[in-house]
C-alpha cells in the first residue's frame, strides 16, 4: 500500500495548512527520471516545485514508494484523498 507524507501542523508562509494549500494551489507531479515520479502539494500560487510539500515519490512501474529522508517522521499509511 502506498504511503504519503503529511504533517497536520505544517503551515506555509501565509499560515495555510497542507489541506488548504492542496485545495487552493493544487497538487502536481514531476518526473525525477524515467522511472521516478514525485507528487507534491504546491504551497503558493507560483506552483513552484522548489516551494512545495512532497506527498510521495514512487517508482512508476511498480507504484512502490521511494523513501524521502526529509519527511521520515511524517509517513502516513494508506491513500490520502482531498
Amino acid at each position: 500500500m502506498p504511503y504519503y507524507y503529511w504533517d497536520s501542523n505544517f503551515v506555509n508562509n501565509q499560515g495555510e495548512t497542507l489541506e488548504q494549500c492542496a485545495n487552493k494551489y493544487g497538487i502536481g507531479k514531476q518526473n525525477l527520471s524515467k522511472k521516478i515520479i514525485m507528487e507534491v502539494i504546491f504551497l503558493n500560487e507560483s506552483k513552484d516545485f522548489g516551494y512545495s510539500w512532497c506527498l510521495r515519490s514512487y517508482n512508476k512501474a511498480t507504484n512502490n514508494n521511494i523513501p524521502v529522508k526529509l519527511y521520515e517522521n511524517n509517513k502516513v499509511e494508506g491513500v490520502y484523498t482531498l
